[in-house]
């Protein structure tokens, strides 16, 4: 069974996102059946915009840490279509 620190942040922060989104959906049905108060309805509304807010943060660093990877590989410009004959005699389309 995989431990909490195994799972990728960004899977992490998405499978977060779905969970406040379905939070969210139920707290909204349960204000219209009169069981929930609009004040609950707007935490959980705040509850996923956090939750998204962590999403792209994470998605911002998983980018960052993959074009790190591909600096100190020497695979930048081979995984964006580069060759280095062009970039040097800047042709590059």
């Amino acid at each position: 069974m995989p431990q909490d620190s195994d799972i990728p942040p960004l899977e992490e922060a998405v499978a977060l996102g779905l969970r406040s989104r379905q939070t969210l959906d139920a707290e909204e049905k349960k204000l219209q059946a009169g069981v929930s108060t609009p004040y609950n309805v707007i935490r959980t509304q705040r509850d996923l915009f956090s939750a998204e807010l962590a999403e792209v943060q994470a998605r911002v660093a998983y980018g960052k840490a993959l074009a790190e990877l591909d600096r100190a590989t020497g695979q930048t410009l081979e995984r964006n279509h580069m060759d280095l004959d062009q970039v040097l005699q800047g042709k590059l389309i």
